[in-house]
């Protein structure tokens, strides 16, 4: 490196694709001749202005005497610093190395005598400056005047006057650089920006020098293996925050290196190692680690070495993308996503601000601060009040905080006095806020700070990364052609074709401890990803397909990362890595885009605002309803289905089936619970006795809680199956779709839901009327209509025959009465605040706020009971509150066990309880031939109390084949005190268990849990749901999402666009059904509504960019569609 001069070779960007040629000699700069006085000179006014200043502020000047001002100077002491005043003493020395450096290297001179001379000069300059500020300070008399000073800023003019003898090739480099030529000298830049990180990451050098201070520092909080204590005691947000710095900040050293190790090579494709990347990041990060360790006000941890060496891998890897991603991709995208990530960007402002939480000031004190005098208004003033790394610290973090909205700016087309200005508005709005939390005072600087760093960045983009800058090659590689321009995507597709193995890697770690059928469950995941290998495109039917079939949460008792979520992550993943190169570029829908970013950061925002107050000991409990974790459930959907829009976008420019597709699984989903829904009938109630009051909850587990999780699916499904039926290309599919079309119009009888019967009514209306041209252009309006009206009688018979269904209707009155107190109570509950009117109570927080809400009131018995997993005084435990609606319960395989033998060990905690222990044929709601043992737990006994029984199973064994029922084991809590459970076993004769973790050392692997009590855990409305969770903030959004479907969908199906027909039917089907219901709570459901509304909404036009180039190893197959 050092052979090759500070530029030997430059980057030629353009159509052609990017290569490596030898730069010029005219961009060299091993020239020091050729460096212009005026930018040292401006660099030199910069900085002693800097040091000026920054040694007088606070600026409260105290007239004395030109006497006295003499006599204390002459008087002045060498004072016996300490550990604080080392930090200070090292701070000035290094203030001072600039003036030096600078000093020297504005005099002009080219031999030895002549630089002896200007070092010199400098240092004699650096002296008298020092002098005239400490001298200053007598009239500023928060300054402390001393020896020490002169001394520190002496030694640092020095320094600084020794550097210069190198100095003109570095200010020549970093002229190059501010020029936009920075790919010249990338090689030097790697050195020089550690240099800068590693000193920024030490400063102020407060350096550990006596065992006394060392061993404080081992003793301390400041360090630790892992996770630092000082560290840990933050807020999460404020970690990741720092966390996610220490990252980007390598990113660019990343890539710069990247650049430097490939400046020898010939190829346009050539890529660095990313494994040596990371290493070089984590040695990196080790350095800056334990450079840190011997520093006073250093923190020092494993995990900061972990995330330097990511960000450096990160810069690397984006390097070699190159190729794929160039600069006006990166902006295009951004533009695309502005509106979205700016909100996102304000609300972490406000956030890390400190404006998300705490008590707050009435307006009247607030705006007393302003006249009060508390506020000063003289830049850095608060920073001299703080110890310099803390002042660094901060002034980093407003710089960094602020900075992105450069980057905003500089994907609309902004200036950098516009970046500036919006900034500085941003920023004076965040500050005039603090004035209300009683923990926080604002700083006027932050606004100045905030101007320059956003301006800063703004001009930084404009010059390193606008079309055009790139100097004009001396010398051109041959151009690339088309086909070597498929080629290098095609192995950049390759390269990314290994993001998959980490991705099995651990599918296959968790599939190992996932609980219950870890083969078919893995054949599943292999299905799925086999089927979105062959065709990307399929990615959506697998989703829709698995959405209601592919779930064993009432089996294995898992909710946060379930078998959905793994095949999610598998296909989506695939499905990114083979998605067609090149092709067409997606239209811009800046409306779509703006909804949905600011629908999902609403959400986002009622995730932190469920998490907060940050309590240690419930984040500890993620096994209960109650915990604060329940909001990362529906939020999880939600960014499912924004990563699927994200990958649907390119595939639906491309004029690839995604619609088509998704519509394909839905109708193959739609078989699957129709199907299981007649297996129900037939094992419980018969299937065609409408009399017996049994409601079928079909294979959706989320129904073991009620709600209308089955009914959303089926309406939503039912309008691809009818226009399958109709509009099908093969005779084969045709009859299919008319199959199961007939057989959900069976299953959405058998709910007995009211709701879900009108809401099919009005889907077929729907599909009537808004399809009447799509018919009229098949000629199939009497068929159609035919086809509809036998649908909608085989729905009304039963219904008007069936005194089931006939006693539903007649207490309709009732149950509205009901949903409107329950309205009532929601609004009661959810609106006790502002901020909660506004932001929502939390995602997933319904059950916990209803439940200490019961609790507050003390309602004793008459609210639900509620549970947790967790291990306590060395014992892994159940404990279920006090309630008779809540019950524990697990699948049972009896077989031809005969009598089976119950033991259990509990006890009771605020005084006598009991409980009850069911052995029950059951699938998810209704229970049948239950077999029930009763329990007494006194209050006065110690330990834990053992109890057994015997139960007899000939009843439960009634049937057996594919009618047999299922039998679950259920516990109950039946008394009035809370019941611990340690262990609880059930035994054939011969000794075999049947229960699965009994002793709950797993937590809640296996075991779920039901209610008999359902208002208590969801709002009966989805609108209602949503400003309970996510506040008029996100109800707003919501509404505008859901519109926005709506409208466009309305608009495409009444030109006779069959898909938007679908989509908009489906849609409309989920409102309905949701008017006296909701279903946010269930990521699951969550994703299939946001994936309707931005399908309804997404425009098919596109512009047209290129050929589609298909993924690696399947030639031809990627561009392939469906044929049904």
């Amino acid at each position: 490196m050092g052979g090759r001069g500070l530029a030997a070779h430059r980057l030629v960007t353009g159509p052609e694709r990017m290569s490596l040629v030898p730069a010029p000699p005219s961009l060299r700069v091993d020239q020091a001749a050729g460096l212009p006085a005026r930018f040292v000179r401006a660099l030199w006014w910069a900085w002693v202005l800097f040091v000026v200043y920054g040694s007088l502020v606070p600026l409260e000047f105290q007239a004395i005497t030109l006497e006295q001002a003499l006599a204390s100077f002459a008087s002045i002491p060498m004072l016996d610093i300490g550990l604080e005043g080392r930090a200070d003493w090292i701070a000035n020395g290094v203030l001072y190395v600039p003036v030096g450096f600078l000093t020297a290297a504005s005099l002009a001179g080219q031999g030895i005598g002549r630089r002896l001379l200007n070092s010199v000069l400098a240092i004699g300059f650096g002296l008298a400056l020092a002098v005239a500020v400490e001298f200053s300070q007598l009239y500023f008399p928060p300054r402390t005047v001393s020896i020490n000073d002169l001394v520190a800023e002496g030694l640092g003019t020095a320094v600084g006057a020794l550097l210069a003898w190198r100095g003109t090739a570095w200010l020549a480099g970093l002229q190059t650089v501010l020029r936009g030529h920075w790919r010249e000298v990338a090689a030097v830049l790697v050195p020089a920006g550690a240099l800068v990180v590693l000193l920024v990451s030490l400063f102020p050098f407060d350096v550990l020098v006596s065992s006394a201070e060392l061993s404080d520092k081992a003793s301390g909080s400041f360090w630790g293996w892992w996770m630092a204590p000082e560290f840990a005691q933050e807020s999460l947000i404020r970690q990741l925050a720092r966390l996610v710095a220490e990252t980007a900040v390598l990113v660019p050293l990343g890539a710069l290196w990247a650049r430097s190790v490939l400046v020898g090579q010939r190829s346009a494709t050539a890529q660095a190692s990313l494994l040596a990347a990371w290493w070089l990041g984590a040695g990196f990060g080790v350095i800056i680690e334990v450079g840190q360790w011997f520093m006073a006000s250093g923190v020092s941890q494993g995990l900061s070495v972990l995330t330097r060496g990511t960000g450096w891998l990160l810069g690397a890897w984006l390097w070699n993308r190159r190729l794929v991603w160039s600069i006006d991709q990166w902006r295009k995208t951004l533009s695309r996503w502005v509106w979205p990530l700016a909100a996102l960007h304000l609300w972490a402002v406000v956030v890390l601000s400190g404006l998300g939480g705490g008590a707050w000031r009435s307006v009247e004190d607030a705006v007393a601060r302003l006249s009060s005098g508390e506020l000063r208004f003289v830049p850095f003033y608060y920073h001299y009040y703080t110890s310099e790394a803390v002042a660094l610290q901060s002034l980093l973090t407003i710089a960094f905080l602020y900075a992105p909205v450069g980057l905003w700016c500089w994907v609309s087309s902004l200036s950098v006095r516009h970046a500036a200005w919006i900034a500085a508005g941003v920023a004076l709005v965040v500050e005039f806020g603090k004035l209300f939390p009683l923990e926080s005072r604002p700083d006027p600087t932050n606004v100045l700070i905030a101007a320059t760093a956003a301006a800063l960045c703004v001009q930084l983009l404009h010059r390193f990364f606008e079309p055009g800058r790139e100097v004009e090659p001396v010398q051109a590689l041959p151009a690339v052609s088309p086909a070597r321009t498929g080629s290098a995507g095609t192995v950049a597709t390759r390269a990314s074709v290994w993001l998959i193995l980490p991705v099995f890697v651990g599918a296959a770690a968790w599939l190992f401890h996932f609980p219950v059928l870890q083969w078919p469950v893995g054949l599943a995941l292999m299905v799925g990803a086999s089927l979105v290998w062959w065709r990307p495109v399929w990615l959506f039917g697998v989703v829709a397909a698995a959405l209601p079939s592919f779930d064993l949460s009432a089996l294995s008792g898992r909710e946060y990362v379930d078998e959905f979520d793994v095949l999610l992550l598998i296909v989506v993943v695939i499905a990114w890595v083979r998605q067609p190169l090149g092709g067409a570029t997606p239209a811009q829908d800046r409306w779509l885009g703006a909804v949905l970013g600011v629908f999902v950061m609403s959400a986002v925002v009622a995730v932190v605002v469920a998490l907060r107050p940050w309590e240690l000991a419930a984040l500890q409990n993620p096994d209960t309803p109650l915990s604060p974790w329940q909001a990362v459930r529906p939020l999880k959907g939600l960014l499912w289905a924004l990563c699927l829009f994200v990958l649907a976008r390119r595939q639906h420019a491309n004029q690839l089936p995604v619609v088509r597709s998704f519509g394909v699984g839905l109708v193959v989903g739609l078989a699957y619970v129709s199907c299981f829904v007649f297996w129900e009938r037939a094992a419980f109630a018969g299937l065609w006795d409408f009399s017996t009051p049994y409601r079928a909850a079909g294979p959706v587990m989320a129904m073991r809680l009620g709600g209308v999780y089955l009914d959303a699916f089926l309406v939503s499904a039912l309008p691809f199956a009818l226009l399958g039926a109709l509009f099908g290309k093969s005779a084969v599919w045709r009859v299919f779709c008319s199959l199961v079309a007939l057989a959900a119009a069976y299953a959405v009888v058998v709910t007995f839901t009211r709701t879900t019967h009108l809401a099919a009514v009005v889907v077929c209306a729907f599909v009537a009327i808004a399809g009447h041209r799509a018919f009229l252009t098949r000629r199939l309006g009497a068929l159609t209509s035919a086809a509809l009206l036998v649908v909608l009688v085989a729905m009304a018979y039963p219904l008007a025959i069936s005194p089931f269904a006939s006693s539903r209707l007649a207490i309709v009155g009732q149950d509205f009465q009901i949903r409107i107190d329950h309205f009532r109570n929601v609004v009661r509950i959810g609106g006790q605040s502002a901020s909660a009117w506004i932001f929502g109570n939390g995602l997933g927080q319904y059950p916990s706020r209803t439940y200490w809400d019961a609790v507050s009131q003390a309602q004793d018995g008459t609210h639900k009971a509620m549970h947790r997993f967790l291990r306590q005084e060395g014992v892994s435990q159940l404990q279920l509150g006090p309630g008779p609606d809540l019950y524990l319960d697990q699948f049972v395989e009896l077989h031809g066990a005969g009598p089976v033998e119950l033991a259990l060990e509990a006890r009771s905690i605020g005084g006598s309880g009991s409980m009850a222990v069911y052995l029950c044929q059951k699938w998810l709601l209704s229970s049948e031939n239950c077999v029930v043992r009763g329990f007494d737990l006194k209050a006065g006994e110690p330990g834990w109390q053992s109890f057994s029984a015997s139960i007899e199973t000939e009843a439960l064994r009634r049937s057996d084949g594919w009618l047999g029922r299922p039998v679950r084991l259920a516990i109950q809590n039946s008394g009035a005190a809370r019941v611990d459970i340690r262990q609880i076993s059930l035994r054939t004769a011969q000794g075999n268990e049947l229960l699965q973790n009994g002793n709950f050392a797993s937590a809640g692997d296996h075991w779920s849990y039901t209610s008999d009590d359902h208002r208590s855990w969801r709002v009966l409305n989805i609108f209602l749901a949503v400003w309970f969770d996510q506040g008029v903030f996100g109800l707003v959004a919501f509404v505008l999402l859901v519109g926005t479907g709506l409208v466009r969908g309305f608009s495409a199906a009444s030109s006779g666009d069959q898909s938007s027909l679908a989509l908009t039917a489906a849609l409309v089907g989920l409102v309905v059904v949701s008017l006296f219901d909701s279903f946010t709570g269930e990521p699951r459901y969550v994703l299939l509504l946001v994936c309707l509304t931005w399908m309804a909404s997404m425009r098919s036009s596109h512009r047209v960019a290129g050929p589609v180039v298909p993924a690696p190893s399947m030639p031809g197959k990627a561009s392939r569609g469906l044929r049904v």
